[in-house]
């Protein structure tokens, strides 16, 4: 799964924060879908987009964090991180929405 980026966007898709090139979680994903049991992961399109709502980012949420057992660098746990902080965002408004770019 080839995530380029993922943007924390307002109800007119203004892009409020982004996250850097995300290439660095494309083995991590992979080991991850392997293992199966991760509903919201596997709906990640890996070649287009996927918007997650403030409903949806909870359970987002706890299965992100359950990545941190396959994090092999500093690189992919800065990575993870980034991620898991523009979800929190998401979760603390209404109207802010999860984008994930794929590759």
């Amino acid at each position: 799964m080839a995530i380029i980026c993922v943007k924390l966007e307002n109800e007119r898709h203004a892009t409020l924060k982004q996250t850097g090139n995300l290439y660095v979680l494309e083995r991590i994903f992979g080991e991850a879908l392997k293992t199966g049991g991760f509903r919201w992961l596997e709906q990640i399109d890996p070649y287009g987009d996927t918007v997650l709502n403030r409903v949806q980012i909870a359970s987002f949420l706890e299965e992100w964090q359950q990545l941190a057992r396959y994090v092999q660098s500093d690189a992919e746990t800065f990575a993870l991180e980034e991620v898991r902080s523009l979800a929190e965002e998401c979760a603390a408004q209404p109207h802010r929405y999860l984008r994930f770019f794929g590759d």
